[in-house]
């Protein structure tokens, strides 16, 4: 599993606090029996967007993962009492001394292990601006979009492959008819009939799903009968009980645009596109008057600075902008302006 970000999130005057000879004893000898490292600065921003992720797609809060563990134990040790500037560097910790915040916190520790029918529940999490590249055993590849959770189920690769997705992802899957892969979401759930797709979550029942390869079948929470079959090409957005599918519209190039840092918008709508924005540059974007929520919205932001993808997503709009700090408010131009 590899991290990448679309900015360094990592605080300039982030300092360790100051040894603890007894748990440096303890971090040694775990260390020392592990090859897998965390890199701590990568890991204090996932630890920003936790608890929040969780509330998202109703996890549990008495338990924790390795990774969780991790994540927590490393923003304890590089926690900054006060303000002095350190350099940056990759810092590492060994995975198997998460140990020490689990005992500490009085958790459940979640093995990270092998993904069959015994398999433990696992959570993968990203903070704003961050990727993340899941492989499952299963030979299913998943690029996790900024801001997002995903939770494999408990005994994921047994009878069944369910996964929980709060945020965006595209699933690169391996098919197996036997044991389809699902994607459940607040809104509905996506089942793979051999497929590459994009899943990209807004609230409790909002969702989009755009197909590049193969079929899946798109299930809405509020009705499973009013299931649609969506093919290569296409496209889907489930609002409620409004299911809107659009057929052989989807573009493939889309495939990647995560794994490329784009984010690429088709007919989406405003509130979509707001919440994507805050996932990718934690920006809020408030809408100051209803005609403009019920406008759309096609583009491809590709590495450009965030307050300048609001500026064009309002140049689009025939809006202006208002900021105040990480707030951006649209208003709709006045004509005289446009």
């Amino acid at each position: 599993m590899d991290a990448s970000s679309v900015s360094d999130p990592a605080d300039d005057d982030v300092t360790p606090l100051p040894r603890d000879p007894a748990l440096e004893t303890a971090l040694a000898g775990w260390a020392s029996r592990t090859r897998e490292p965390v890199d701590v600065e990568a890991a204090l921003a996932r630890v920003t967007a936790r608890r929040r992720a969780d509330a998202a797609i109703g996890a549990p809060t008495d338990t924790v993962s390795r990774s969780d563990a991790v994540d927590e134990l490393a923003a304890r040790r590089a926690t900054k009492p006060r303000a002095v500037p350190a350099p940056r560097r990759a810092r590492v910790v060994g995975l198997a001394a998460a140990a020490v915040l689990v005992l500490g916190l009085g958790t459940t520790l979640l093995g990270r292990g092998g993904e069959g029918a015994g398999a433990a529940r696992r959570e993968w999490r990203t903070a704003v601006a961050q990727l993340d590249t899941v492989a499952l055993d299963d030979g299913t590849r998943i690029v996790l979009g900024p801001a997002s959770t995903l939770v494999a189920d408990a005994g994921y690769g047994g009878r069944a492959r369910t996964v929980r997705l709060a945020g965006e992802a595209t699933f690169t899957v391996t098919h197996d008819a036997a044991r389809p892969f699902t994607v459940r979401t607040a809104a509905g759930e996506v089942v793979d009939l051999g497929t590459v797709f994009t899943v990209r979550v807004g609230d409790a029942n909002a969702l989009h799903v755009q197909v590049t390869e193969g079929e899946v079948e798109l299930r809405p929470a509020a009705d499973p009968r009013a299931a649609a079959r969506l093919r290569a090409g296409d496209a889907a957005r489930l609002d409620g009980e409004r299911l809107a599918v659009a057929r052989a519209q989807a573009v493939p190039a889309d495939a990647d645009a995560l794994a490329q840092r784009r984010l690429a918008f088709r007919d989406a709508p405003v509130t979509e596109v707001r919440e994507a924005v805050q996932r990718w540059y934690g920006l809020r974007i408030e809408v100051a008057d209803s005609v403009l929520l019920v406008r759309h919205v096609t583009a491809d932001y590709t590495a450009e600075p965030g307050r300048r993808v609001v500026s064009l997503l309002a140049l689009a709009l025939g809006a202006e902008v208002a900021w105040r700090g990480d707030t951006a408010t649209l208003r709709t131009m006045p004509p005289a302006r446009r």
